[in-house]
């Protein structure tokens, strides 16, 4: 190859590497060695023949290099929109009800979740709370749960019966979801006058009740299969609703298993024990304060493991 050629080969190779650079700094992700290419492109040149084939392979695969960062940074635009579309749909806060502490919790994986949590008015003093878990995670499971929300808020309307809802929410949802997506959810009606909770479960986690007067933790887990596991029968079949009592000084600990299945850099599962742990040592203190302790410990333990699913926290104190 003459020195021109070779000349003219370089340049053109430090072009384009320059300009996919630029393109894939946008990605904050990505980034290309220059130096060390230049350093390798100079020991190899004297082993290229066909100068013409090389130019036009190169330009070829820098074309479709550059299409191709084009195309993820708009899909990393659109995953913006989502997220704050999501945003909107998740609330930002509790409803300050009389007699109740009341603190949210909810941090995505990826830039878009699974996950849901929600506060339904349905009458003067019954409220409904729910958390919801899509089985996958990121754009699919976010689209699933807008979904999810949007029916439970319509079926929840002056309805104080959560088996009912639920029932009716596996109706319209488990027809249209693919195979081998699921939901599960736990529905609660919170009467603000007797303090009475009314609870259906889809599969779900068993909801943490600490007793104030006993000073105990106990699993609430009403029996009921996930939507989307067998037909709209089979799901009637398995669903149960339970009601019960809360005094003062009770909490009740809703989440998603993102919390218990966290793991560390060793494959270990931070694990509903610890969970229960910091709520029976910390049960004089805020329903924020508990969970900013539960998040601190999760954050701690899991080190420098990225996060693995999403994390939802509901809890709920009794004044």
């Amino acid at each position: 190859m003459t020195w021109q050629n070779s000349n003219k080969l370089y340049r053109n190779l430090i072009r384009n590497l320059n300009e996919t650079n630029v393109l894939l700094e946008k990605l904050e992700d990505f980034n290309i060695d220059l130096d060390n290419i230049k350093r390798l492109f100079r020991e190899d040149l004297d082993g290229i023949k066909d100068f013409d084939s090389i130019l036009d392979n190169m330009n070829t695969f820098f074309k479709v290099l550059k299409k191709v960062i084009n195309e993820r940074e708009q899909l990393k635009s659109e995953l913006k929109i989502a997220e704050q579309i999501q945003e909107t749909l998740i609330p930002d806060e509790a409803p300050e009800i009389e007699g109740f502490d009341i603190y949210p919790y909810f941090k995505a994986a990826r830039v878009v979740s699974g996950d849901y949590y929600d506060f339904i008015p349905i009458s003067n003093n019954l409220m409904g709370l729910t958390i919801a878990d899509v089985s996958g995670k990121g754009l699919p499971g976010s689209l699933v749960m807008s979904m999810v929300r949007s029916v439970l808020r319509f079926e929840s309307r002056q309805n104080p019966f959560p088996s009912m809802v639920l029932r009716e929410v596996c109706k319209v949802i488990a027809q249209d979801l693919r195979p081998g997506i699921f939901i599960t959810m736990v529905y609660a009606i919170l009467n603000t006058v007797s303090k009475s909770i009314s609870m259906v479960s889809a599969g779900h986690n068993p909801v943490l009740l600490y007793r104030s007067s006993e000073e105990e933790i106990m699993e609430i887990k009403p029996k009921g299969v996930g939507i989307g596991i067998g037909d709209e029968k089979f799901f009637e079949k398995h669903l149960f609703e339970e009601k019960f009592f809360l005094q003062s000084g009770d909490i009740l600990f809703f989440y998603t298993d993102g919390l218990n299945e966290a793991m560390n850099e060793k494959d270990e599962e931070f694990g509903l024990e610890k969970v229960k742990d910091i709520i029976l040592q910390n049960a004089e203190k805020s329903s924020k304060k508990i969970i900013e302790l539960i998040t601190e410990q999760v954050d701690k333990f899991r080190g420098d493991a990225p996060q693995n699913d999403d994390i939802t926290l509901l809890c709920l104190k009794t004044k």
